[in-house]
């Protein structure tokens, strides 16, 4: 399980105990040895997804792009911290 602080020092690790949306490149490694690189996007429901231990998470590529241009929230995929590798 990844922690906030965890994924924080990913973000900035000059800060990791601060956790913000970023526009800058995150590489997140998952359990099972598979990727994500976007960055995170802060939404309505954020907090109650930290509560779970969840957080949006915007890809690159075709999806980003779309995401950028229509705000739409499918293009978004909810990251599960308990997931990712630590």
């Amino acid at each position: 399980m990844m922690t906030k602080e965890q994924i924080g020092t990913i973000i900035n690790p000059d800060f990791p105990g601060v956790y913000a949306p970023t526009s800058e490149p995150t590489k997140l490694i998952f359990d099972d040895g598979s990727f994500k690189v976007g960055y995170f996007e802060s939404t309505s429901d954020s907090e109650k997804l930290e509560r779970e231990n969840k957080f949006r998470f915007v890809e690159f590529g075709d999806r980003g792009q779309i995401y950028r241009v229509t705000r739409g929230r499918q293009y978004v995929t909810i990251v599960d911290a308990n997931k990712l590798a630590s």
